[in-house]
This record gives structure tokens, C-alpha cells and sequence, in this order.
């Protein structure tokens, strides 16, 4: 009877600890506090990048991928030990050149000596699982921490909670950044192939030069079209920046990037509009014909600005732009760069944009 006794009690401990642990835990809708690096807001999806009115005009793929809660991150103070996170993926995505971190994760920074420090992510092993839930960090010293908390790359959090130690502080961060970015952009833009949603290009850029970045990235489909000229001409933004040379042929880019600056400068005859060069991609080492091709694409985006920019004063050209550096190691399938890509490209292009923004006061 004895032995029963003990053997009972043996499994009833771990869920009394569980059902503890769990009480132990109060969970905040993230909604509630500052959400960053949107273009504009939609009540109804507060972490969708661009609102339902916006995207008028745009194809329902790109629709579909402006949906995503791409560079949105949500800013929060709080004394707790230890950081949970709950959400419900809008769908069960993967991508063969990406982590699912980067893709459907949560990516958490924590500000420690006046920089924001890598601090933990958020992603379950089961890649179709839209219920997500994961402990981001724990274990934490005491006092405020102030955090930033990327949102996933290429999906949606229907629903985020922040589990935090019962009784803790908590309370909304103050948006740091007081000038915004609008970057438009291809899949490097929009993340592939970042390991994490804090390792894009545009994340880097955005922590170290204290601008707000809104990634407008659109895998595959930034073609210079009118309606994407139209679409960023009504957002508010202090600067325009477009990577919109990885996606077009050269032929789309003679036929449509001067009709794309024109339609731009009806509205905002004088903002910054600063247009990045694509990278010369690895995967052309040793195919001349894909090169060829490739090499015309920035033939003609060079030719095309260098003669508007004599009539332009606030029009850029950023080249190279997308550096991947020379050693070949950069991208994770020829094309996206992977974290040394992007980092080697958020660190040409800083000082860079660093000076045109001085220029502007933008900071």
C-alpha cells in the first residue's frame, strides 16, 4: 500500500507543478501596447503591415503578401523574469530557403547599455501547427526590461499574447524612432533569407540608425508597377527607398521605372526617393546567358537614373546597393542572402543612407 501510495504521488507531482507554473503565468493581448513599422493601421489586423484600403489597385498576391505582419514588431516594458508568447499562425507556411523562425516566429530584442541585444526567439518544432505557443526568454534578472518583439516575415499572428510572471509591470514602450522610412522592395526586402525577423537588412538598418523602417518587401513581384508607385505615394513617410531592380527584366525597367518616378513626384515633388541597385547574384558565376541577363538589369536602371538624376536633385542612386561582398558566401541559395548576406548589405548601405538622411534631418 505503501509503495502504491508513493508511485501515485510520483505522477500527480509533475502536474501539480504544471497546473503551478501555468497559474503562475498572466497573459496580455500585445495588441495593447506600441506596434512599429506599419505603414498605416488597421484596426481590425493590428499587426498587418499595410491596411485593406491601401492595397487597392494591387494584384490579390501581392494583397496576400502585404497581409503579412512583415517588419512589425511590438515595443513593451516589463519587470518580468520571464517571457512567454501565444499565437495563432493565419496559415501553415514554409519556405525551402528559410527557418521557420524567420517565416512564422517571433524574434525578441532587449535593450541592454543603450543597444537592442538579441534575447530569445519563438517557434514550436511542428511546421503546420497554427497554435503557437513558446518561451522566448526566462530566467531573467530582476527590474524593467524594455523589448522589441519582431513579428513573422511571411505570415500572420491572428492573436498574440505575452505570458509574463504573475504580478509583474508591464507597460506599453515608447516608439523611439522619430523619423519613418517607407523601404519597398523584392524578397531580399522582405526577408529572404534572414535566419530570424531581425536579421533582415531593413531590421538592421533600422536599429542602428534609429529611423523606422516600414518593409513593404513583396517576394517576387516588385516590378516597378504603377500601382506600387501609387500605392507608397500615399503613405506618410519622410523618405521613400526602393529596391526595385531584383525583380523586373531590364526591358520592364526601361518601359516603367520613369512613368514609376514620375507618378511619385506628382505627390512629393521634393521627399527623398532613393533607389537601391540590385545584387549581382552568385548564382550567375558560371552561367553566362542568366549573367547577361542579369548584368542589362542593372545596365539599364543605371542609365535610366544617372540622366533623371541631372534633373532631380532629391532622386538617389545607391550602387552598389545589395553588396554581397566577393568571397561567395553570402546567400543561401545563389540569390537571398543569408545573415552574413544581410548584414554585409545593411552595413554598405549604412552610411550611405546615414549622409542623405542628415541631409534631411531624418533621425
Amino acid at each position: 500500500m505503501k509503495l502504491r501510495f508513493i508511485l501515485l504521488l510520483a505522477l500527480l507531482v509533475p502536474f501539480c507543478l504544471a497546473a503551478e507554473q501555468k497559474e503562475d503565468i498572466q497573459w496580455e493581448d500585445a495588441s495593447q501596447f506600441t506596434i512599429i513599422n506599419r505603414a498605416n493601421v488597421d484596426k481590425t489586423h493590428p499587426f498587418q503591415r499595410l491596411r485593406e484600403e491601401s492595397m487597392g489597385g494591387l494584384s490579390e498576391k501581392m494583397v496576400k503578401y502585404y497581409r503579412y505582419s512583415t517588419g512589425v514588431a511590438v515595443m513593451f516594458k516589463t519587470t518580468s523574469n520571464t517571457i512567454r508568447a501565444r499565437w495563432n499562425l493565419r496559415t501553415g507556411h514554409w519556405l525551402r530557403n528559410m527557418t521557420f523562425i524567420a517565416t512564422s516566429g517571433l524574434d525578441l530584442y532587449i535593450k541592454r547599455d543603450g543597444e537592442w541585444v538579441f534575447a530569445g526567439y519563438g517557434a514550436e518544432h511542428a511546421l503546420q501547427k497554427k497554435n503557437q505557443e513558446f518561451t522566448l526568454v526566462k530566467d531573467m534578472e530582476n527590474g524593467y526590461k524594455e523589448c522589441l518583439l519582431y513579428l513573422p516575415l511571411f505570415n500572420y499572428p491572428d492573436g498574440l499574447e505575452l505570458g509574463l510572471n504573475r504580478g509583474c509591470q508591464i507597460k506599453p514602450l515608447e516608439n523611439p524612432f522619430a523619423s519613418k522610412v517607407v523601404l519597398l522592395g523584392s524578397s531580399i526586402t522582405h526577408g529572404a533569407s534572414a535566419s530570424r525577423p531581425g536579421m533582415t537588412y531593413a531590421a538592421l538598418l533600422e536599429r542602428n540608425l534609429n529611423v523606422e523602417f516600414i518593409n513593404l518587401g513583396i517576394s517576387g513581384l516588385c516590378k516597378l508597377e504603377p500601382g506600387l508607385a501609387s500605392m507608397i505615394s500615399s503613405l506618410k513617410a519622410d523618405a521613400y527607398i526602393v529596391e526595385g531592380f531584383s525583380n523586373p527584366t531590364s526591358q520592364q525597367i526601361n518601359e516603367r521605372l520613369e512613368n514609376f518616378i514620375t507618378i511619385v513626384r506628382k505627390t512629393h515633388p521634393d521627399i527623398p526617393l532613393i533607389f537601391i541597385q540590385t545584387e549581382v547574384r552568385e548564382n550567375t558565376s558560371f552561367d553566362k546567358k542568366y549573367f547577361d541577363k542579369e548584368k542589362a538589369k542593372r545596365d539599364a536602371a543605371r542609365e535610366i537614373l544617372q540622366r533623371l538624376r541631372k534633373e532631380d536633385r532629391n532622386l538617389y542612386f545607391l550602387e552598389p546597393g545589395l553588396y554581397l561582398g566577393e568571397d561567395h558566401e553570402a546567400t543561401s541559395d545563389g540569390i537571398h542572402p543569408n545573415d552574413l548576406g544581410m548584414y554585409r548589405i545593411y552595413r554598405h548601405l549604412q552610411p550611405k543612407l546615414e549622409k542623405i538622411f542628415r541631409k534631411y534631418k531624418i533621425r
